[in-house]
């Protein structure tokens, strides 16, 4: 990876930890320890970006394990995903219906 492209994605994970109010995993995605790129009390998120302004590839085996990491930390499991100068975010179909069951109580 590029340093700029190193640049961009930590900034990325720095203002994906602001916005949800959690913090950056140290060395997040190159161990064990800290899988994925940010945790809050509420969520745990990886993040994904493209310079590419009409496509990014997103992989099931990836989803899949966000999503088990997520679940073995009592957490919603989040992937962020920059495209075209926007944020976009993906979570599973329960998650989201949890919100919306929640929203109407």
């Amino acid at each position: 990876m590029t340093d700029q492209r190193r640049k961009r994605s930590q900034r990325q994970e720095a203002e994906t930890a602001e916005r949800y109010g959690g913090r950056t995993q140290p060395g997040s995605g190159s161990g064990w320890l800290h899988r994925n790129d940010v945790r809050s009390e509420e969520f745990l998120i990886e993040n994904k970006r493209t310079d590419n302004e009409r496509s990014i590839t997103i992989k099931a085996d990836d989803l899949r394990q966000l999503r088990i990491n997520a679940t073995r930390l009592d957490k919603v499991a989040i992937m962020e995903i920059y495209l075209g100068g926007h944020n976009y975010v993906i979570l599973h179909s329960d998650d989201f219906a949890g919100y919306i069951e929640a929203g109407e109580q």
